[in-house]
């Protein structure tokens, strides 16, 4: 299996923190204003694009390519700082 190292887009960074901070799909769909079905393709999506085959192997990928941080003091993963600065606007 090759893994690729491919940007993932802001609200799919969002979702992967979210669900590497312990939320399920439920509690990520309210946290980004999306449906749990809109999570669940974006999951998909950056699934595919990093070449990972579960949820767990994604949150690995995404960690060791330096596209999420885990903060120490915070004993969490956080979005990068230019991450924040482009995130999309969620819907009205």
């Amino acid at each position: 299996m090759s893994l690729r190292t491919t940007e993932l887009s802001a609200l799919q960074l969002q979702i992967v923190m979210h669900i590497a901070n312990g939320m399920s799909f439920t509690e990520v769909a309210k946290a980004v204003a999306r449906s749990e079905a809109n999570v669940k393709y974006h999951v998909g999506q950056a699934k595919a694009k990093c070449g990972a085959k579960t949820v767990p192997h994604l949150v690995s990928v995404v960690l060791g390519q330096g596209q999420l941080h885990w903060d120490g003091d915070q004993r969490a993963v956080t979005l990068p700082s230019a991450v924040l600065q482009t995130s999309p606007p969620a819907p009205a």
